[in-house]
């Protein structure tokens, strides 16, 4: 709540973001936001208002991980997302390494999908690592509204 307050999230049209070993997404809204299959929360938030939320379990902890699988630091793992192509040349990695939330898929794992002779380098991993976070984060971002 307070990351809210401390954003400007106060009123309808804002979306704060929190990125860690999970990644969290939320929005100021004046009536509680229902959502039928259970991904989005809707807290009663400090300021009158309503506070639509969603959290994914995968964000920095994959990262982290994969940079650590190459010994990179931050800005090895930096450089070899950048020199990668946008998509990887193909490869797609399902960032499930802890499960998820959201979608709920508790039991999930992740996945690398497209791994060729192209595609099996650090820097394609590196960055479908890096892309696949951040899509689930676009997902997130796309069910709050």
């Amino acid at each position: 709540m307070m990351g809210a307050i401390g954003t400007g999230n106060v009123k309808p049209g804002v979306v704060t973001a929190s990125f860690g070993t999970s990644g969290t997404l939320y929005a100021h809204a004046e009536s509680p936001v229902v959502d039928p299959q259970g991904e989005i929360a809707a807290f009663c938030g400090s300021t009158g208002g309503w506070m639509s939320l969603l959290c994914t379990m995968n964000v920095t902890t994959v990262t982290e991980q994969v940079r650590a699988l190459l010994q990179y630091d931050h800005a090895a793992l930096a450089d070899a997302v950048a020199a990668a192509p946008a998509g990887a040349g193909g490869l797609v990695m399902l960032p499930y390494l802890e499960g998820e939330r959201t979608p709920n898929v508790p039991e999930g794992s992740g996945v690398y999908l497209g791994l060729n002779q192209h595609t099996l380098k650090p820097g394609h991993l590196a960055r479908a690592a890096m892309e696949g976070v951040t899509m689930g984060m676009n997902y997130g971002l796309r069910r709050i509204g």
